[in-house]
């Protein structure tokens, strides 16, 4: 069964990843517009956040393997259509549009729904949450590690419309490998009962847990924190960076560097959970993660980047998991499809806010300004997470296998 899990989500994840830079290649090479390509990626971020926040009242209220099936086969579907409607009616700019903010609606309820499931792969299993998270963490590394070399490659070897098919066709594949796990898997457990009609009350329940809870709300803020400043980091100041020094085959290296370093800290923690406590672990992945990215929003030359980029993924593995594991043993079972999609919510809606601040500070005090607030920011982000009193309570009730 957690084999099965695990192929589940790593070709959903891969799908997800793939379409994620191949749908922009390829709105580009049928408009070459680079404008048309901004607007279809603006253009589905608003449904991916309706899709969030009715998408965890849907995990909470209805069986989560079948949602997990669900949305992938919708994820499926979306793409295909792509190749389709290029066939029947020639694409364009309002047909990427339309099909981009069809596939919103499956990626991250989800998402969502695999990340309600975690607890319940664990129990069934007889292995601990650590473990399952940080397996899962080990799939997110493999992912960002290889997915966009093939996404790559793909576009640059087959027709944009092959490399669609592909796509369809390894979130079909997660779809059909969820369904051989067995039907118990997404049954709701200590219920208390139906949940009420969904109204923007109830889908907003998540909210309110993470208001009320403190564990929960540090947790959830970390996870924001370090995904606005490592996206900022490797999406607009890394790029001019080096751009401007005439080496940009070293930004792929860099961003190589850091997915390997995620794949390893996400990998550590499968062996060192039963060693070492959540608390440690999670001092010493933040350590590595707030020193790499300050580091890295240095720029300093030579190889140092790729250090500072191997150390901040291998802290970002490592916290990760850490975090994700303490946030499943906090969240009540009836809850966990509105909590876990409160974050996912957060941490779109702050991603585009980091990229606004980031280029404003660009804008204002030119690539070194920018390099210097970033690195001053992930200072801040470590001393304040060390620091932080909640996470102190990390090691909840499990740190060992069942």
């Amino acid at each position: 069964m957690v084999v099965g899990f695990l192929l589940s989500d790593l070709f959903s994840l891969a799908g997800n990843a793939i379409i994620a830079i191949a749908l922009p290649l390829l709105v580009l090479q049928v408009t070459q517009d680079p404008i048309a390509a901004g607007t279809v990626a603006v253009s589905a971020a608003v449904p991916q956040l309706l899709a969030a926040l009715v998408g965890g009242y849907v995990v909470d209220r209805w069986d989560r393997r079948k949602v997990s099936i669900t949305a992938d086969v919708i994820s499926a579907l979306s793409v295909a259509s792509i190749p389709l409607v290029d066939l029947t009616f020639g694409l364009s700019t309002g047909w990427f549009i339309v099909l981009g903010i069809a596939g919103s609606f499956g990626d991250v309820p989800g998402t969502t729904a695999r990340q309600a499931l975690a607890p319940r792969v664990a129990k069934l299993s007889g292995l601990s949450i650590d473990r399952i998270a940080a397996l899962r963490g080990a799939n997110t590394g493999l992912v960002t590690a290889i997915a966009p070399a093939v996404a790559g490659f793909l576009m640059t070897q087959l027709p944009g419309a092959t490399v669609m098919w592909i796509t369809a066709a390894t979130s079909f594949t997660a779809a059909l490998v969820t369904t051989s796990l067995p039907q118990a898997l997404g049954a709701r457990e200590h219920s208390s009962g139906p949940l009420p009609a969904v109204t923007w009350r109830t889908s907003l329940h998540g909210f309110r847990v993470v208001k009320t809870k403190p564990l929960i709300r540090s947790i959830m803020s970390v996870t924001a924190a370090s995904g606005v400043i490592l996206g900022s980091i490797q999406g607009l100041l890394l790029p001019i960076h080096f751009e401007s020094v005439g080496r940009p085959d070293q930004l792929g290296l860099t961003l190589s560097a850091m997915a390997v370093g995620m794949l390893a800290g996400a990998s550590a923690s499968v062996f060192l959970h039963t060693r070492f406590s959540r608390r440690k672990r999670f001092i010493a992945g933040m350590v590595l993660l707030s020193g790499g990215l300050g580091s890295l929003a240095l720029l300093l030359p030579a190889w140092w980047p790729l250090v500072a980029a191997g150390c901040a993924g291998i802290g970002s593995g490592m916290v990760n998991a850490v975090l994700q594991s303490a946030l499943m043993d906090t969240i009540a079972e009836d809850e966990r499809g509105r909590v876990m999609s409160a974050q996912n919510m957060l941490i779109l809606s702050c991603n585009p806010v980091g990229l606004a601040a980031t280029t404003l500070a660009l804008q204002v005090g030119g690539v070194t300004s920018a390099s210097m607030v970033m690195a001053i920011c992930a200072a801040v982000f470590g001393v304040g997470s060390l620091a932080s009193r909640a996470l102190r309570l990390l090691n909840g009730s499990a740190d060992m296998d069942h």
